[in-house]
């Protein structure tokens, strides 16, 4: 239950992203304003300037997807401004390890078909375009595709490590996520996940991945009752035979393809590569801070937000040059 504070600050962050909402209104009314989640505009930003050819928009950067959707319904109900409710507006959540919204509100709010964004970026297709075109490794060049071969084969076998490595990380997390949901537990009373750094958890090296968490380990950040090893290996059976780049958290896949992506690019400019035929000069830039921007262009854009962008342009723009 929420105390005194907490509804304070639900208040205050409510009127906080409504007055925001207001005030790109009323400054550019003719400009589509897409609310996302934290910082996920770093992703969605260049999709939606391409499928929409260049139509403005601002973003409305909101603290999470329990923000968002509340300034959906607000927006879709608010009585005193029908404006408000007319005004060009566009949603976008990650999916989670909630069940998916509402086929109505669905129409409205774009859900990632995957757990979060990040998980765009940590597809082989993603990664292929990583080597090609941010590393200059080319496949079919024939300097380079002995190089490239060896890229995608560690990058197959390495990922492959660390999902089996982080599946029962991944089932403890869906396992508190249901309890949260069964208790009505708001995103401010639930388990922070970013206290769970991946470096306590999990060490890559370009041909391994190895992990430093247990049961005991994970149940020391939960404050409730313990999960057990039966009840986590009951939930990794859901992952069986689907693609858990797909469906584990986003946040620790970005972060594994992080550690990956330096570990080759610093063993391919050594003097004497370890893994790789012979040296090449990578001055690919990224951090920790950057990724998302960085490689934003490398990630996937899947069909169902080409159709929901596609969908705003026509409910919008139909009548416009855009």
């Amino acid at each position: 239950m929420l105390n005194v504070q907490d509804m304070t600050k639900a208040v205050d962050n409510h009127n906080v992203n409504f007055m925001l909402f207001t005030r790109i209104h009323a400054k550019r009314k003719d400009a589509l304003v897409c609310c996302f989640e934290g910082k996920d505009n770093a992703y969605y930003g260049i999709r939606i300037t391409e499928n929409l050819n260049g139509a403005e928009w601002e973003g409305l950067c909101c603290k999470g997807k329990e923000q968002v959707l509340e300034l959906y319904h607000l927006l879709g109900r608010h009585k005193d401004h029908l404006e408000y409710r007319n005004a060009k507006k566009a949603f976008f959540v990650d999916r989670d390890f909630d069940p998916p919204l509402p086929e109505k509100v669905r129409k409205d709010v774009y859900e990632t078909p995957c757990y979060s964004i990040e998980n765009f970026y940590t597809t082989e297709k993603c990664f292929r375009n990583i080597i090609k075109n941010g590393f200059n490794i080319h496949e079919f060049q024939d300097d380079d595709s002995e190089i490239f071969k060896k890229c995608m084969e560690y990058f197959t076998a390495s990922r492959k490590k660390f999902h089996n490595k982080a599946s029962a990380l991944n089932a403890w997390i869906m396992i508190i996520r249901e309890k949260e949901r069964q208790k009505c537990v708001s995103d401010r009373e639930k388990l922070n996940l970013n206290n769970i750094k991946f470096d306590d958890l999990f060490s890559v090296e370009v041909d391994r991945v190895t992990s430093s968490y247990n049961t005991d380990s994970l149940n020391s950040h939960f404050d409730g009752d313990d999960i057990g090893e039966n009840k986590i290996r009951e939930r990794e059976n859901i992952f069986s035979g689907k693609d858990r780049g797909c469906l584990f958290r986003g946040k620790y896949e970005i972060a594994f393809l992080t550690k990956f992506l330096r570990k080759i690019q610093d063993d391919l400019c050594c003097r004497s590569p370890t893994y790789f035929p012979e040296k090449r000069k990578v001055s690919f830039n990224f951090t920790d801070g950057n990724i998302l921007s960085e490689l934003s262009r490398f990630a996937d854009t899947p069909q169902c937000l080409r159709d929901y962008l596609k969908d705003i342009k026509d409910k919008y723009y139909a009548q416009s040059d855009c």
